[in-house]
């Protein structure tokens, strides 16, 4: 029998798809709890689904959102760090 094997094609590493995921998360999760800081979901009652009556108190989406921008901060230090270490420099143009 002859089995042929199914190779996966990453296109990023794993270190690269794990920081752009936090960042993506991080920030969509910035955006829904910045706008929770304004009584928006309260007085507009957008807070209809289940589980996110959090989003009506001001002190709760206020952690959250410090959380979320520590998490931001920590995954755009490590992306640097990370390509420094690694002498990845990529980004920047080359002569010649």
């Amino acid at each position: 029998m002859n089995q042929k094997k199914k190779n996966k094609i990453y296109r990023q590493p794993l270190p690269n798809r794990f920081v752009h995921w936090g960042i993506a998360i991080s920030i969509i999760m910035l955006i829904i709890t910045g706008i929770g800081q304004m009584p928006v979901y309260g007085r507009y009652l957008i807070v209809q689904p289940f589980g996110t009556k959090w989003l009506t108190s001001y002190e709760v989406t206020l952690w959250v959102h410090y959380f979320f921008a520590a998490t931001l901060l920590f995954f755009t230090t490590y992306h640097v760090v990370y390509h420094v270490i690694k002498k990845e420099f990529d980004i920047w143009p080359k002569k010649g």
